[in-house]
């Protein structure tokens, strides 16, 4: 049996796979990719269409097809050439309808604020009060309110440091007041 042999773009290409000219390396290929301007051309159509039924999609997808045909044909006869075989248009419409309509953005990262650490005294502070009451065995809750009874001042003294040295909202040093000390809290019981 007799392999049929095409080059295209400086690549030999047989039935079993793809040959690279300048290593001999033969590998088959088990995926074959678009290229870039038809994925390009892909996604900004499926994008567009989003959301829509079947029926509507599949009416858009073949006007887009017709629009696209010299497109469409160039990337049919690429994948061909490099030995893909089976219904390329019907890969096209599932990549389109299943893949790149739920294909999700790239989240871009959010910019992080700057750290803000409580003032060592604070902290033994609120050590001190939980080392005193944890004897009686009060949730975090408890605790944590009889602290803002007992400290009310210091508390309201360390929220204006926090908000003198950063732009640091009075709700958000509430809340980070809290939160270091339910885990300052938990820290006291697994010392047990």
């Amino acid at each position: 049996m007799q392999s049929q042999i095409n080059s295209v773009d400086g690549v030999v290409v047989n039935s079993r796979g793809v040959t690279d000219v300048t290593t001999n390396n033969t590998s088959p290929i088990y995926r074959y990719k678009f290229s870039k301007e038809f994925t390009e051309n892909l996604y900004n159509f499926s994008k567009i269409n989003k959301g829509q039924d079947k029926d509507l999609f599949k009416e858009n997808w073949n006007r887009w097809k017709s629009s696209n045909d010299n497109l469409i044909t160039c990337e049919v006869e690429r994948l061909k050439g490099i030995g893909c075989d089976g219904d390329i248009e019907e890969k096209m419409f599932r990549s389109s309808r299943y893949y790149f309509t739920k294909k999700k953005e790239a989240n871009v990262p959010k910019k992080r604020r700057k750290y803000v650490s409580l003032d060592r005294d604070f902290i033994e502070i609120i050590d001190s009060h939980i080392s005193d009451n944890i004897a009686e065995l009060k949730s975090p809750k408890l605790l944590f309110k009889d602290f803002c009874e007992k400290n009310k001042e210091v508390i309201t003294q360390e929220i204006d440091r926090m908000f003198e040295d950063d732009e640091f909202d009075r709700d958000e040093g509430t809340n980070k007041i809290k939160k270091t000390y339910k885990n300052r809290c938990y820290l006291f019981s697994t010392k047990k």
